[in-house]
């Protein structure tokens, strides 16, 4: 299994893909992975299929949106007005590159457990 480190980690307490994880170095949100808030750093739990950013369009992953806090960073770098950051739970196509990389992070399989930017247009959620 490989390791991940520990800036990408779920909170300590969550399990995803049998990988104990602990906060990362986003300043909000990693805390609050499975809950719900309604102020201005909304952080949700919703099921979604997250598409891939070229055309044609196609499902290359299974996962959570987490916030869709435009001010929230990952690794520094604001999601903006257009990504959400999603959890990934399940690559469908583990070779199709991310659009917004994280070190170490290149493609849907690395990001299988990790909290990544994604473009909100390419979020599909579910009910």
């Amino acid at each position: 299994m490989r390791r991940i480190s520990s800036k990408h980690r779920v909170p300590s307490g969550h399990h995803n893909r049998g990988v104990q994880e602990s906060v990362g170095d986003d300043s909000h949100g990693n805390e609050l992975l499975g809950t719900r808030r309604t102020n201005s750093h909304q952080v949700i739990r919703q099921k979604a299929c997250l598409a891939s950013f070229h055309i044609p369009k196609q499902d290359v992953a299974e996962g959570f949106v987490v916030s869709k806090d435009s001010l929230l960073k990952i690794d520094g770098v604001p999601l903006g007005l257009d990504f959400w950051k999603v959890m990934v739970d399940k690559a469908i196509k583990p070779n199709a590159l991310l659009e917004r990389t994280r070190q170490g992070v290149t493609k849907v399989g690395d990001a299988v457990g990790v909290y990544v930017a994604w473009r909100s247009s390419d979020v599909f959620l579910k009910d």
